[in-house]
């Protein structure tokens, strides 16, 4: 979970109040526009917060501005943006409403103009979406219409920007509405941009035209902008690559900037994951244009696809549904959801919900949950639901799931023809096998052979790929299997025991084919990872980082030098099985995954059966243990990770001698774990308990001697951990995010540790002598945090130091002696491969905040650096962010060693009130010519806030090195003159630099700058630049940034231009000038005025 959802309450009705100034979020109010409100920055559409600590503000301004991503946008023919982004589709609507309409008169002008009854204590409840005036230009599938005091749809109505329109010309009489309600109102706006923000920007056209004309738009010229609407959705759309997009006025000379693009992830979802070669043979193109024609047949409603496992019901769905989301002209939503066998109407009722972005978690009344899913469904009006891998028939109406809804469709896979008739699915279709010469097609497409086939070893192929059957999967894997093989005698011997095989029926011939392929993986480890992966739950996307560090655990992996060579190991391994078609990739924006068939790893858990040596029931919705009878004497992994268990009572005490892996993780609910249940399982190595409930560990988990992992992580109650004093074999040992009251006993017994991840257990320090005695440690992470509250702890230096064999550090260290003593002791930092420092008095929120940041930083923090004897310029060659808070060095100069630190990437200065520049002009006096080219060459961002001091941010000769510089962002500094500065020694050469540039430059933001007279002296080139803020920069009259030129000599928009946030308008049109006389003409279509 976000650390920032803390900074909010939760309220009865589901919105959520700010714990600083109380300001209201509406029910679905996303943790961004929190993190912008708390960031004190202007210019997202978002209210500010004015009651927020420094530390916080501070912390959710690096939150936001860790890394920025670019959006391409795609050419029209008309002069329509639609953004591709969904916060900016947010603020380019919102900030833009003209003052002048009551909260009061607009709430109840809402209920009349959008067809909504008042349902009390700020909420209002559907009734009829298409004569809503707020809603046109959204889908309000999503919209449940509450608004709350205090909420945000700030200056609305105010540009060209004024309306997003729904269902184009067919709702145009509306504008007449709109326009008489609008024309009523001429009191102040009341911040309402929170309930309008739970209405999705989904597949209906967003009309966003730039501009910024403070007037509203006449009838007329909304009944145009509609025009303009039907235009970009029926006329074909080129992308002008030259342009980028962007398409040349001749009139003018300038350039428009039209982008369109729909944002179908928000309400659509992610494309699934496909093959990358399209599925092959004519039952596959027939079943497909059926499945297609019965999607536009309004008469169906529900769809059934059966077949055999592994048949390839799945594949088809899945190319449908990509297709789908692209296709708003079939439906307003599509949903994927995968069913499996752990079947529960409880369970579907959630897994639906989550896609409809509905909570039902905490609802416990099964006819509500049900009225509710149902009620959200009817909202959604025309939308299709695909049910993947259906077991269990039930009745629609019990999940929530109406039926025969006009424009709705129902979707379902299943591999039993019976499940369909039950579910009274009409058409079924079912998806047969492939032909002889489609398998041998697609089985050569998966061999991927480089050279031809022999002669003979092709005979032999083609009998190899008839003994498939004309199964996908099995096909699939048994080529995957043969990659790369030509030996003649290999190939037949593969037919041979194909051959040799007798099934009793095609389930079976499709697990005999699969597990043929994991016997050829031949790789003991290869095949211990295959196996592991069957612990997970069915259809899960598994974490590569958590798998492979189970691997280590289990002892799967080993013989490594450092942890980052076994996670190198782990990687290789995943690759290959992916490679063999063993496993899929299913990789997100959060980190690298892996997915298994559930036909795999129907296969995988059928072999850890054998001899009973597996127990898995992940994800099963138990909410009790497995009976004694099932704890078999020869168990080795258990796996009831993600069930509903809320008690391991003293009954149950299974004699499992051999068990080595038991996993009871996120099963939230169980708080209590007899002392018994452990007594007789000594042969346990790794035990995961992590996100319980659990208040105290057992006193028998002291006697697991064999334990190399003790995982507790995110147990956010646990009070107690008994003695670690036998656990002699532990390699790993997790206690970050508890609430332990103290440090556990015998820590300093536990030489073979090597991860050690935790919080300061109420400690103000950690406690000296643990350390040393930890020799073998590779990764140590102190964190800050106890449960979900903050506690710091520091560690001593030369501590620290004396763990040679370190790869991974997390601490803080409580003054800079520490942090030197640090250094002094060993080589250096620089043999980490990532690093989180702090040095001195932290803010409260610098752990759970700065995680967007490279992953070697150091922060130093109330540190006076100056009066510090002690202190020495840091030498950090590796170091990848920097931020300074409230020190009192005078530049960068006096904390790091800059000609060395070639991989920074991010700098943060703030609060530092003694610096004049980031670089002293005396650092170039005393530097050895020429500069460093290298210095500097790495930077992306800097940030500099509130340096009362500060006159120069960089100085000229060191421009030409920040060729990777991508986001300048100065605020509250009030004696800033210059943001980049000739030194003394450049002013009184002859030499004058007239132009540079910065080739990656996107954000250039100047906020509450009194005294800033000039960025920069030479002209700058910034093609990338994205998004320009000027803000109370009053005496800034010249704006250097050259802009490109078209052909015949007039200025254009850099390419990427999105918006100018511009607060005074007298400013931009009086006062600032640009290089060329026609610039702010060519600019003013992206300029909003004001404090958007």
């Amino acid at each position: 979970m976000d650390p920032f959802w803390n900074e909010v309450e939760d309220m009865n009705d589901g919105s959520k109040k700010c714990k600083f100034c109380g300001h209201l979020f509406a029910n679905g109010t996303s943790i961004s526009r929190i993190k912008w409100h708390l960031s004190g920055e202007r210019g997202h559409g978002v209210g500010i917060c004015g009651q927020v600590p420094k530390e916080v503000q501070e912390a959710a301004f690096l939150a936001m501005h860790g890394g920025n991503k670019r959006h391409k946008s795609i050419a029209s023919s008309s002069n329509v943006d639609i953004s591709t982004c969904p916060q900016e589709q947010d603020n380019a609507v919102l900030g833009n409403l003209a003052q002048g309409v009551g909260r009061e008169r607009i709430h109840s002008r809402l209920e009349a103009a959008n067809g909504m009854e008042n349902t009390g204590e700020g909420s209002f409840q559907h009734v009829d979406r298409s004569v809503s005036p707020w809603r046109l230009g959204v889908d309000a599938h999503e919209n449940k219409g509450e608004a709350t005091q205090r909420t945000d749809l700030a200056d609305q109505f105010a540009d060209s920007t004024w309306v997003q329109i729904h269902s184009a010309l067919s709702k145009a009489q509306k504008l007449n509405e709109i326009s008489t309600y609008l024309m009523q109102e001429d009191e102040d706006v009341e911040r309402l941009h929170d309930a309008f923000e739970t209405v999705p920007r989904t597949e209906q056209v967003q009309h966003l035209e730039r501009g910024s004309s403070c007037e509203r738009p006449s009838i007329n010229q909304a009944v145009y902008n509609v025009q303009n609407m039907v235009r970009v959705r029926t006329e074909p759309v080129e992308e002008d690559v030259e342009n980028s997009g962007r398409l040349a006025r001749p009139d003018a000379g300038a350039r428009s900037s039209i982008s369109l693009k729909y944002n179908t992830s928000e309400t659509r979802g992610v494309p699934l994951p496909t093959s990358s070669t399209k599925p092959v043979g004519q039952a596959f193109e027939e079943n497909t244009k059926v499945i297609w024609s019965l999607l536009m047949d309004d008469k169906v409603s529900t769809i059934g696809i059966y077949g055999m496992g592994g048949v390839g019901k799945t594949t088809i769905l899945k190319h449908i549904y990509n297709e789908l989301r692209e296709r708003k002209d079939i439906c307003d939503h599509v949903w994927w959801v995968i069913v499996s066998q752990d079947f529960s109407i409880n369970r579907l009722q959630n897994l639906i919900a989550k896609r409809l972005n509905l909570n039902l978690s905490s609802e416990d009344d099964d006819l509500y949950r049900t009225a509710k899913l149902s009620e959200e469904l009817r909202k959604k009006k025309k939308w299709i639901l695909i049910l993947d891998d259906l077991w269990n028939n039930f009745e629609l109406e019990e999940v929530g799931i109406p039926e025969k809804l006009k424009g709705c469709k129902l979707i379902m896979t299943t591999r039993s023809k019976i499940v369909c008739d039950r579910m009274a699915c009409h058409p079924k279709i079912k998806v047969k096998p492939l032909s002889e010469e489609e398998a041998w097609t697609l089985f050569m497409e998966k061999l991927r052979n480089d050279i031809a086939l022999s002669r003979e070893v092709e005979g032999i192929a083609k009998a190899v790929a008839r003994e498939c059957a004309g199964l996908p999967l099995g096909i699939i894997a048994v080529a995957g299997s043969l990659r790369g093989v030509d030996d003649l005698h290999d190939w037949r011997n593969t037919l041979n025991k194909l051959r040799e095989s007798e099934f009793r029926d095609m389930d079976e011939k499709v697990f005999k084919l699969l597990k043929f392929s994991y016997d050829r993986l031949g790789d003991l480890a290869l095949k211990q990872c295959l196996l592991y992966c069957a612990l997970f739950p069915e259809d899960d996307r598994i974490k590569r980082k958590r798998l492979i560090g189970y691997l280590i655990d289990e002892g799967i992996i080993k013989g490594k030098r450092s942890r980052g060579d076994a996670f190198d190991e782990g990687h290789t391994m995943l690759n290959r099985l992916e490679n063999v078609c063993l496993l899929e990739s299913a990789n997100c924006n959060n980190g690298r995954r892996v997915k298994m068939h559930d036909l795999i790893r129907d296969m995988a858990i059928q072999i850890l059966l054998e001899n009973s040596q597996g127990m898995v029931k992940a994800g099963a919705q138990l909410k009790e243990l497995p009976d004694a009878e099932e704890w078999m004497k020869n168990l080795t992994r258990v796996s009831l990770m993600q069930n509903k268990i809320e008690e391991i009572p003293s009954s149950h005490s299974p004699m499992c001698p051999n068990l080595s892996t038991l996993f009871l993780c996120d099963n939230r609910g169980l708080r209590f774990v007899a002392d018994s249940f452990f007594k007789q399982l000594h042969g346990l190595k790794v035990l995961d308990l992590s996100c319980t409930g659990i208040e105290n560990l057992p006193d028998s988990v002291s006697d697991l001697v064999s334990l190399t992992a003790l995982l507790l992580k995110k147990c956010e109650n646990l009070r107690h951990v008994p003695s670690l004093k036998k656990l002699m074999a532990l390699k790993r040992l997790d206690l970050s995010r508890t609430a332990l009251k103290k440090m556990p006993q015998g820590m300093e017994c536990l030489n073979n540790l090597r991860y050690l991840r935790m919080n300061g257990c109420g400690e103000k320090e950690f406690p000296s002598g643990i350390l040393p005695k930890l020799s073998q440690l590779q990764v140590f992470v102190l964190e800050e945090l106890k449960g979900i509250s903050y506690a710091p702890i520091t560690v001593k230096g030369k501590e620290v130091g004396s763990l040679r064999n370190l790869d991974t550090l997390e601490c803080h260290f409580k003054g800079f002696s520490d942090f030197v003593e640090y250094l002094r002791s060993q080589d250096g930092i620089q043999s980490l491969s990532g690093y989180r420092i702090s040095v001195g008095m932290v803010g409260t929120y610098f752990w759970k905040y700065m995680d967007n940041l490279p992953c070697k930083r150091v922060r130093l923090c109330n540190l006076s650096i100056n009066r510090d004897r002690d202190f020495q310029v840091m030498s950090l060659n590796d170091i990848q962010g920097l931020v300074c808070e409230c020190i009192d060095a005078r530049s960068l100069c006096d904390v790091l060693s800059l000609e060395n630190a070639t991989e920074l990437k991010h700098i943060s200065i703030w609060d530092c009130n003694s610096m004049e520049s980031s670089v002293s002009s005396s650092w170039f006096c005393c530097a050895p010519p020429p500069l460093p080219s290298c210095m500097f060459s790495g930077l992306k961002e800097f940030y500099c806030v509130r340096c009362k001091s500060m006159k120069k941010l960089f100085p000229l000769v060191l421009l030409s090195n920040l060729v990777n510089l991508e986001v300048i962002d100065v605020r509250d500094c009030e004696k800033m003159e210059e943001i980049i500065g000739t030194t003394d020694e450049e002013s009184s050469t002859s030499i004058s630099i007239t132009k540079l540039i910065l080739p990656k430059l996107r954000t250039l933001r100047l906020r509450y700058l009194p005294e800033l007279k000039s960025i920069c002296s030479a002209k700058l080139i910034c093609n990338s630049l994205e998004d320009i803020t000027v803000e109370d920069c009053d005496k800034l009259k010249r704006m250097p940034i050259c802009l490109p030129l078209l052909e015949n000599g007039q200025p254009s928009p850099p390419p990427s231009l999105r918006r100018m946030n511009i607060k005074s308008k007298e400013w931009w049109e009086t006062v600032v000038e640009w290089e060329h006389p026609n610039a702010k003409d060519v600019l003013r279509p992206f300029v909003k005025f004001g404090l958007v």
